[in-house]
């Protein structure tokens, strides 16, 4: 068995789905705001920061298996997630993680972000026909985040409402981010849903009160991904930006 969404401007109903038969039909709330997290959702991010972060991994002694690196970290702010590596580092190594660690990472990322960063194709389209609200709810750090934007132009179309971790207390799996960004709209979470590429943003829209739906378009996403995000919650899972815009408009 598996949901179906299909979202209008202003309502959504769920198709529950088993061996072609439809067999349960419920009208959920209307929505009024679309929430997108940014890297691995707008803009191919992840799998360049991924791609950076192993390598540096590996070349301090820590390796990963995907599906765990991802089901760990993928969607957590950077405070957690080099908290969390650091952990790691003492428990398999015995030593912590060097102190310009976070900083060449850093800078390893953000030079290849302006060579390779794009947004995902049709983003620009979705957004634009778009007739509610919009925001970023991202745990990426502010300057980061702005700078993701910047490069792939999509700064201009959700100024002001983009949203770092760096503005709340916790970052995601934990609602803060959402319910911020909720409460910047003036619109009930009830009234918004969520596009996450991750099981700590599936979770935290969700303990928002929000609807969400799985993006699993980006290369970091392994064949089974759109299942881990129905399991953590999602109501639907988009595998391209056309899709989601079928599934939105």
């Amino acid at each position: 068995m598996y949901a179906v969404n299909f979202f209008g401007l202003r309502s959504t109903a769920i198709v529950f789905v088993q061996s072609n038969n439809v067999y349960d039909i419920s009208i959920m709330e209307k929505f009024e705001a679309i929430i997108f997290d940014c890297d691995g959702v707008l803009v191919n991010s992840e799998e360049i920061l991924q791609s950076v972060e192993l390598a540096f991994l590996g070349e301090h002694g820590l390796d990963y298996d995907l599906e765990e690196y991802s089901r760990r970290f993928l969607g957590v702010s950077n405070k957690t997630f080099f908290a969390e590596l650091n952990k790691d580092s003492m428990n398999k190594l015995g030593i912590p993680l060097p102190e310009d660690f976070i900083d060449r990472i850093g800078t390893a990322a953000r030079a290849t972000f302006e060579s390779d960063l794009i947004a995902f194709d049709g983003v620009h389209e979705l957004v634009q026909k778009w007739q509610g609200a919009l925001a970023v709810a991202s745990s990426s750090s502010a300057e980061n985040l702005a700078l993701k934007l910047r490069i792939t132009r999509l700064g201009s179309i959700f100024d002001p409402h983009v949203y770092s971790a760096d503005e709340v207390a916790a970052g995601k799996p934990d609602p803060a981010i959402y319910l911020h960004a909720a409460q910047q709209l003036s619109i009930s979470p009830k009234h918004c849903v969520a596009i996450e590429d991750s099981i700590n943003g599936i979770v935290s829209a969700r303990a928002a009160g929000m609807r969400a739906i799985g993006f699993t378009e980006g290369l970091h996403c392994l064949p089974h991904h759109g299942d881990l995000l129905l399991r953590a919650g999602a109501d639907s899972i988009a595998s391209s930006m056309q899709e989601l815009a079928e599934l939105l408009t």
